[in-house]
């Protein structure tokens, strides 16, 4: 379905604003995010090659009433100081948004996409070859809705009319393939709600195999280690071409042990609580990066929980290693917190595939968004 490119405000934990048939009205919020810049700001989608961005947003909590929202076009807009100070235009090869009601709550919202929705979402705005301008402006306040140009504001091809109930979330999910921008400010405007957020973290722990007299493999992670965040795997020092899978579990053995037949080649995880999360082959440089983020379950329970993440290959058998089998360090990461009541909104996003499974960014907050 084809829409136009050129009014409820949804600009996260800020202000809420819903247009119902009989007008704009406005619910509880301390302040209103039309007049302020919000506190972060997001590259994805415009910012990367390809994107998926799911947004949920809580309108009423649960036992108040439904909110109807009646929807004719969608804007968003740039970040206030994170402008250049030349607007140019960028191609986007597609662009597709989809809308619906999740009755997922909020605090149920986590970062794999598929589990975040309760019925698939209706593809209101699919197009192909659109031309956006870039972020021209430096400014703390707020900039205007649709951009200086009005590109971002995404006219309708028909209209939305939905009731999203007491709890439940009305959800905007955008999907670009193949954005050509690649160095111009198009940073979207919106927030992370970290009152009452703990981060966790990941350590290094353990021995990498020992590989002749080259450093062995080096598992690193990155992302977001709370209740609903996700995680990425990266490394280096692998063997040139290795396959490698990545295992992670709740437990460790009680003793490590060498596995037989390998240069003092250690495995720290218990296999019994554990699962292989991902496979992948390393680069002729020995790199790795694990094809899909890891999701972190959601629930207060995990709060704190250990989780402990090892990689474990195949290379070709030699007289140093007759297995060819070899092994990474682990990693152990510290589950953290997020504050109970969570946020009434939460930004799932993952920054190379439109298509893809689970978001690397999974955060209570997100988008500016006007509805009208």
């Amino acid at each position: 379905m084809q829409c136009l490119t050129h009014r409820v405000l949804l600009p996260t934990t800020v202000a809420l604003l819903a247009l119902s048939a009989a007008g704009q009205r406005s619910l509880p919020a301390p302040v209103t995010a039309d007049e302020f810049d919000l506190d972060a700001a997001t590259e994805m989608p415009f910012m990367t090659e390809n994107a998926r961005l799911q947004q949920h947003y809580q309108l009423a909590p649960p036992g108040g009433e439904a909110t109807p929202v009646y929807i004719t076009a969608l804007s968003l807009r740039y970040d206030g100081p994170s402008g250049g100070t030349t607007a140019a235009p960028f191609t986007v090869d597609r662009l597709r948004i989809g809308v619906g009601v999740s009755d997922v709550t909020v605090d149920q919202t986590g970062s794999v996409f598929a589990r975040n929705l309760s019925a698939p979402l209706r593809t209101v705005c699919d197009v192909r070859g659109l031309v956006l301008e870039s972020d021209g402006q430096v400014c703390e306040t707020a900039q205007p809705w649709g951009g200086t140009t009005g590109n971002l504001r995404f006219v309708l091809a028909e209209p939305v009319d939905l009731v999203v109930p007491a709890g439940a979330s009305l959800v905007v999910e955008l999907r670009v393939e193949g954005n050509h921008n690649r160095e111009l400010a198009a940073r979207l405007d919106s927030c992370r709600d970290r009152d009452g957020l703990e981060p966790g973290e990941s350590i290094a722990e353990g021995e990498a195999c020992v590989m002749g007299a080259a450093q062995g493999p080096q598992l690193s992670t990155v992302g977001d280690y709370v209740p609903g965040g996700s995680f990425s795997t990266y490394g280096g020092c692998y063997p040139s071409g290795a396959s490698v899978c990545t295992m992670y579990t709740t437990g460790l053995l009680d003793h490590e042990f060498e596995i037989f037949g390998t240069p003092q080649c250690w495995m720290y995880l218990d296999a019994g609580t554990g699962v292989v999360a991902q496979g992948m082959m390393a680069s002729p440089g020995g790199e790795v990066r694990g094809p899909t983020a890891i999701p972190i379950p959601r629930g207060p329970e995990l709060c704190g929980a250990l989780l402990y993440v090892q990689d474990f290959g195949t290379t070709t058998p030699s007289p140093d290693n007759p297995a060819g089998v070899f092994s990474s360090n682990y990693r152990t990461i510290t589950v953290g917190c997020t504050p109970e009541p969570v946020s009434r909104s939460w930004l799932v996003v993952e920054g190379t595939d439109a298509n893809a499974t689970v978001g690397t960014v999974s955060i209570p907050g997100g988008l500016a968004m006007r509805i009208e």
